[in-house]
């Protein structure tokens, strides 16, 4: 089997299935053109989790990347950041159809 879907196949117990995954991702404002830098407040810690679920796992065919270093290590390099609550979007994402990476 190819090998991105023989590790979705070994952590399977551990993704959402997929309605919950693209209902997430809608909440998100992630649709499957969307480039994605995924980030945590603790470094590298659950980011490449997201990645993987994301790109590996769901197939997402755009860019994902992983903050190297977090958000720490962007506070620490004094790069800028936003406060506050995320403006509303102006209209909800659409529901997008993700499937899990097959065997």
């Amino acid at each position: 089997p190819h090998p991105a879907a023989y590790a979705a196949h070994c952590v399977a117990h551990m993704l959402p299935d997929e309605e919950t995954f693209a209902a997430a991702m809608a909440a998100l404002q992630i649709e499957p053109g969307t480039r994605v830098v995924a980030y945590d407040r603790l470094g590298v810690f659950s980011s490449p989790r997201f990645w993987y679920t994301l790109k590996v796992a769901f197939g997402h065919p755009a860019e994902v990347a992983v903050l190297d270093g977090g958000l720490p290590r962007w506070k620490e390099l004094g790069y800028p950041l936003e406060e506050g609550p995320p403006p509303e979007p102006a209209a909800p994402a659409k529901m997008a159809r993700w499937s899990k990476v097959q065997e």
